[in-house]
C-alpha cells in the first residue's frame, strides 16, 4: 500500500544517508568502518547536551550545526590519517571506530532523554501522506547523483578509485580528493545520527550499530 511503501521509505532513511557517504569513498577505492561510531556520537553528544539545557528547543539549530561540525571533524582526522601515513584505509577508520566507541560509552552507557519535542518534528511532519523527511531523502541522493557525475571532485572521485597515479599525472590533487571523500563520508553519517535522534526520541548508546558494513553491503549492491 501507498502508506506502508511511504513508511518503508522512512525506515531506510539512516542507512540510506550512511551509504550515499559511505559510496563516495568507495568510488575512491577506500571504505569506511568508522561511519556508524560517527553517527552514535553525533548522536549522544547532542542528546547530552539537550538534556543539560532542560529541552531548550532554542538549542536545535546551534546543536544540529555542531552535530555536523563534530561529523567533518572525524572525517577530516580520517583523510588526513590515511593520505599521511599511506596507510589502508580500512586499518585507519577501523582504529577511528574503536576510539570512538569507547568514547561512546564514556558519555552514556543508558538512553538519554530530554529531546525537544520540537526537534522531533523531524520525524514526523507531513506534506500531505508523504513524510517531509523522505523528500528531503530523496533530493539528498538526487544531489549526490548530480555530485558524483557532474562535477570535477566527483569525476575525479572516480579517476583516484581507478589509478592514484595516473589521477596524479592528470593533474588530480589527490590527496585532497581521498579527504574530500572522507569528509562526506563523516558528514552524511551524521546526518543520520542526527535523524536518529527524531526517530527514537532519545540518545541511544547503541544506535547504528552495524550500519558500518551495512552499508558496505548496501553500496555493493547498489
Amino acid at each position: 500500500t501507498p502508506s506502508n511503501l511511504v513508511n518503508i521509505l522512512r525506515q531506510s532513511i539512516i542507512l540510506g544517508l550512511i551509504a550515499i557517504g559511505q559510496s563516495i569513498v568507495v568510488l575512491t577505492g577506500g571504505m569506511d568502518m568508522s561511519v556508524a561510531m560517527v553517527a552514535r556520537v553525533v548522536a549522544l553528544v547532542v542528546a547530552t547536551l539537550f538534556a543539560a539545557n532542560n529541552s531548550d528547543s532554542g538549542l536545535i539549530l546551534p546543536l544540529v550545526v555542531l552535530g555536523v561540525g563534530i561529523g567533518v571533524l572525524l572525517g577530516g582526522l580520517n583523510g588526513l590519517l590515511i593520505t599521511r601515513t599511506d596507510a589502508n584505509p580500512f586499518i585507519i577508520t577501523f582504529g577511528i571506530a574503536n576510539i570512538l566507541r569507547g568514547v561512546n560509552l564514556a558519555i552514556a552507557t543508558t538512553p538519554i532523554r530530554g529531546i525537544p519535542e520540537t526537534y522531533l518534528t523531524i520525524y514526523t511532519t507531513k506534506i500531505g501522506m508523504v513524510q517531509i523527511n523522505v523528500i528531503i531523502m530523496g533530493l539528498i541522493w538526487f544531489t549526490a547523483w548530480l555530485f558524483t557525475s557532474r562535477t570535477r571532485l566527483g569525476r575525479g572521485l572516480y579517476a583516484v578509485g581507478g589509478s592514484e597515479r595516473i589521477a596524479q599525472l592528470s593533474a588530480i590533487r589527490v590527496n585532497r580528493t581521498l579527504i574530500s571523500a572522507y569528509i562526506f563520508s563523516a558528514f552524511f553519517a551524521s546526518l543520520a545520527g542526527l535523524f536518529a535522534l527524531s526517530r527514537t526520541g532519545v540518545g541511544d548508546p547503541i544506535a547504528a550499530e552495524g550500519m558500518d558494513f551495512q552499508s558496505i553491503v548496501a553500496v555493493a549492491v547498489g
